[in-house]
């Protein structure tokens, strides 16, 4: 029966290395002879191994999520495009309507640096202003690539 769920600790413990040695083969960085490597990526593709999404956002000091802001009414097409386009670059994105409630969800969330980016489709002078104070990389929908693009080489610049 194949483990479920396995951690770089596993397979640590399983191949008799060290967690550090573990996480230099699975990224890629660090000095790690190839036997060493090829052992550890062998074992991770036959128990399915898949990193922590939390671990690595830690790591990259970066959420993999952004907002999209809304009116209630948004075209389902935009929404498509927008998630198509921020799957491939292994983004999620969070919904937020742009009513008294929703803009009080993205502020906490913003505090709560649960986004890394602001995708805008309302005009709030009110909102662009606490994007602003707080730093937060935001554009339009219609900009989305780019700023995933500013987001991934880490300049994250407000668009």
């Amino acid at each position: 029966m194949a483990k479920k769920n396995i951690t770089i600790d596993d397979i640590a413990r399983d191949l008799g290395v060290s967690k550090t040695t573990v996480s230099r083969a699975i990224s890629g960085k660090g000095r790690i002879s190839a036997a060493t490597r090829n052992k550890i990526m062998d074992y991770a593709a036959r128990f399915n191994y898949r990193p922590s999404a939390a671990a690595k956002g830690l790591a990259e000091r970066r959420t993999r999520n952004l907002m999209l802001v809304v009116a209630e009414h948004a075209p389902p097409r935009l929404l498509r495009s927008i998630w198509e386009e921020a799957t491939r670059q292994e983004y999620h994105i969070l919904l937020c309507y742009a009513g008294k409630d929703g803009k009080a969800a993205l502020l906490r969330a913003l505090d709560d640096r649960k986004v890394d980016g602001v995708l805008l489709a309302v005009e709030d002078a009110g909102l662009l202003q606490q994007l602003q104070q707080r730093q937060i990389p935001f554009t339009s929908p219609h900009n989305c690539r780019e700023l995933l693009q500013k987001l991934n080489s880490g300049s994250g610049q407000i668009i």
